[in-house]
């Protein structure tokens, strides 16, 4: 009995391993494409705003990437947390142009960026803007720099 069942485990292990094939023939792989080249641009805005207050920029992507802005100095409290915010432009006829965030960041020091996410083409606008902490009558200017496809 132990030879009879030792040939049928033998043979139920050759029956299992005959439906597996090592053959290379008609394999399913997709060779990994290239990465795309994105092409950076850097773009540095000076501008400055009160207690209350924004500034903006427009700026346009040409390609999907992301999209980094930096507070590269700001004056006079180079320590002073502001906003930075990125948008679509809105302009009419009766009104100044503005510029309406849809992702912003309210802790922003000199020297700290603020990351955006794949962007797709097209216009937008960065903002600088007071989070509290302007004392009246004083004006905060600033540099930003936004790095974007």
């Amino acid at each position: 009995m132990n030879r009879s069942l030792a040939i049928l485990l033998l043979l139920m292990a050759t029956l299992v391993f005959a439906g597996c094939n090592d053959d290379d023939d008609d394999p399913i792989t997709t060779e990994p494409s290239d990465p795309v080249e994105v092409e950076l641009v850097t773009e540095v805005f000076n501008g400055s705003f009160e207690q209350g207050g924004s500034s903006f920029h427009s700026f346009t992507v040409t390609q999907i990437a992301n999209t980094e802005a930096t507070i590269n100095a700001l004056e006079p409290v180079p320590t002073l947390t502001v906003g930075l915010a990125v948008g679509n432009v809105v302009s009419a006829a009766d009104i100044e142009d503005s510029c309406v965030p849809f992702a912003s960041d309210r802790s922003v020091r000199a020297g700290e960026s603020f990351l955006i996410a794949a962007l797709d083409p097209g216009d937008y606008c960065i903002s600088v803007f007071d989070v509290g902490n302007v004392f009246p009558d004083a004006t905060v200017t600033y540099e930003l720099t936004v790095v974007h496809p």
